[in-house]
This record gives C-alpha cells, structure tokens and sequence, in this order.
C-alpha cells in the first residue's frame, strides 16, 4: 500500500509524525507533504512553505496531485490527514477519493462533552465531503460516546489512542536546565500556564480570571499563556496590548508547550484535550469548571439565535430557526448537560482522569494505527 500523509501546520505536523515514523520502521512506501507554520497553510498558493519526507525514488510511475500541487513517486492508495472539516484538507480528500483512495482521519481533539455547537459541529462533518472518509481513529471510548451523543457515525470509528504523544519520553529526558535556558525562565520564581479557548464566551471570562491573577502574582510567578491556535489569527491584536505586553509569555509554537510543561508548577484550564500534557507529565493542574466560565450559553438555545444561528444555517443550509432546533434536538441536549454533570463528579472522583483522554496507557497509538491500516486495507 501507498500512504500519502498531510500536515498543513504545526499542530497537524506534531499529531501525524509519529504515525509517519511508525510508517517508515515498517518500510511501507509513504509521502509526507508537511508544514510546521503555526498558520495554516495551502500548498496551491504555498507550495514553498512545506516539507517532503518519502522513502520512495520519482520515476515514470509518478502521480500528481492537483489539490497537492506536487507530483507524488506512486498512485496513492491511502490518504491520511488529522484536520478534517476544514480547508484545505476537504478539497483534498475530493480528489483523493475521485481517484478510489481509503480516507483516515487521526482525530485531533478528544471530545470531553457534548452540548449545542458540539451537535452542529457534527451535523457539519456529516457533510459533504467529510462523510466521504472511511475511517476515524479515535482517543478514547468517552470521547467517541461524546461524538455518539452528539450524532455521530455509530460504524467508522476506530479507538487507538492519542498518537501525538507517543514520543513524550524523548521530552521527559531532557533537562530542566536546558529548558529553563532555551526560555529564559527563573528557575527560582514559580512557572504558570494559563490556558486559552476558542470559543469567544469562555474566552472572556478566561481572560478576566488570568488578569486578575497576573496583576496580582506577577513579581512572583513566570507567567506562560497558550493560546488556542485560532486565537493567534482571530485576536491576535489582544498579543499586543494589556498583560500580554507587560510580561504574560504567549506560546504560540505548539512544539514548545510540551517543554514548558515539563518545568510548569501550576496549569490552569478549563476542562479541555490540552490537558493531557500536564496530566501525563503529573503536573499540578487546576481545571475549571466550563459551565463558571460561559459554557453555560452551549446548553441554551436562546444563545444561539442572532450570529451563531447565521453562520451555522448557511453551513448546515437550513432556512428558518424552526428547522434549526429541530435539527439540534433540545431533548439530546438535556441528556448531554446530564452527562457533564456526571463527568465533572467522575473528575473530581477519579483516580486516574487520564480514562476520559485515551484507552491505553502504553505510548503506542501511532503502532495501533498502523496495524489496523495493514490489516484492513484491500
């Protein structure tokens, strides 16, 4: 079998290459087409921003790729990407699956809970072309119950674990020093990270608790904020003002998070995927509740009228507000705020929360894939 792999940022880039690696162990022919611009980027208007990585020689049995702009050294038979509800990976899984390609999605996020958006977020990947993919791996059995609840394909999931972090112990083994050096940090004051969200209601209850506590401590504490990626291009004017400019550090490279991690004292997040750094590295980490910091608003309906409601009846392409709460199903919903509540006493209670994040505890996800694509695929 052929692979073809897609990485159009950072993110993306840390998600896959440990499949990429797990890939070329076993000597299976692949192409990496890959970026690590914290930006998401396009080959057809970029092509120069990327990277190849293949372990196959250009002959006359090349392909090209138009939505790739780049010739490939086979025919692929599989594509496999961790971005797939936006641009440019929907083009591109068209044209993958026009020229009779299998289609696997490494899912990039575990689904801690469900409520209105997470139901229209799905209703959207049940479209055209997302619905065209043919399998997803998934992190865990309650992220994939949180998808289910939410609507989700009963069929084309497949749990595996959270490939991005099968190479943690590389991180483990370096040094404090070296990272409290790359950095520049005080080794003698204690190291913060604050968590961002990209959902604008948490967002600014977030920031107005992170203000609060940096004007506050900010003699005492190394203060690090991560933002979500799509903070960095939809606020990024906010990273230049405030706090932001008088000694709040902004992450902005998903590749540094895991080292500062590795040094941090204290993380505070609401309860999100992005967790799992801090938990596997057994760091303090506070988790907020998301229903004290707006969350509260994706359980209410009401919220949604007025622009939520137009950006999302385009997508979902219905025309009046009627269809659009029926399309959203109020009764599931109130089963899904019932769920949170649960998980919120399953957090507080359980031993071990690192059971919400993944199924397997062993650093082999990327293996786990891989088996499957070289014992399913025809």
């Amino acid at each position: 079998m052929n692979i073809v792999i897609f990485s159009p940022d950072e993110r993306s880039y840390l998600e896959l290459k440990n499949v990429v690696k797990e890939i070329s162990n076993r000597n299976i022919p692949y192409f990496y087409l890959y970026t690590q611009n914290n930006i998401v980027q396009n080959p057809i208007f970029g092509l120069n921003n990327f990277f190849v990585d293949t372990n196959q020689q250009f002959d006359k049995k090349n392909w090209n790729s138009n939505t790739l702009n780049c010739t490939l050294p086979f025919k692929p038979d599989i594509l496999i990407i961790s971005r797939e509800a936006w641009e440019p990976e929907k083009t591109i899984i068209q044209e993958f699956k026009q020229n009779n390609c299998q289609v696997f999605d490494v899912e990039n996020s575990t689904w801690l809970y469900s409520h209105i958006k997470t139901r229209l977020e799905i209703l959207s990947r049940m479209r055209y072309p997302t619905n065209i993919i043919d399998v997803f791996f998934e992190h865990s059995k309650w992220s994939l119950n949180s998808k289910l609840m939410s609507g989700w394909y009963g069929y084309k999931s497949e749990i595996v674990g959270i490939p991005k972090y099968d190479s943690i112990e590389k991180i483990m083994n370096i040094p404090n020093e070296e990272i409290y050096e790359k950095y520049n940090i005080d080794k003698n004051k204690k190291t913060v990270i604050l968590y961002g969200s990209m959902e604008t209601n948490i967002r600014y209850e977030l920031l107005k608790k992170y203000k609060e506590y940096f004007y506050r401590e900010q003699k005492n504490i190394n203060f690090f904020y991560r933002p979500h990626p799509s903070e960095l291009v939809n606020y990024k004017n906010d990273f230049n003002n405030g706090m932001f400019s008088e000694g709040m550090r902004v992450i902005e490279k998903e590749s540094d998070l895991p080292l500062i991690v590795k040094v941090s004292d204290e993380n505070q997040t609401i309860l999100c995927s992005v967790e799992y750094y801090p938990l596997i590295m057994h760091k303090s980490v506070q988790t907020l509740d998301n229903i004290d910091y707006g969350a509260n608003k994706e359980y209410d309906i009401e919220y949604f009228k007025g622009h939520e409601y137009d950006f999302w009846s385009k997508i979902l392409e219905v025309s009046s507000w009627e269809e659009f709460v029926e399309k959203i199903d109020l009764e599931q919903i109130k089963k899904c705020k019932k769920r949170y509540d649960n998980m919120k006493q399953i957090t507080l209670q359980c031993e071990d929360p690192l059971e919400l994040f993944t199924d397997y505890k062993d650093f082999n996800a990327s293996k786990r894939i891989v088996d499957f694509l070289e014992e399913n695929f025809k």
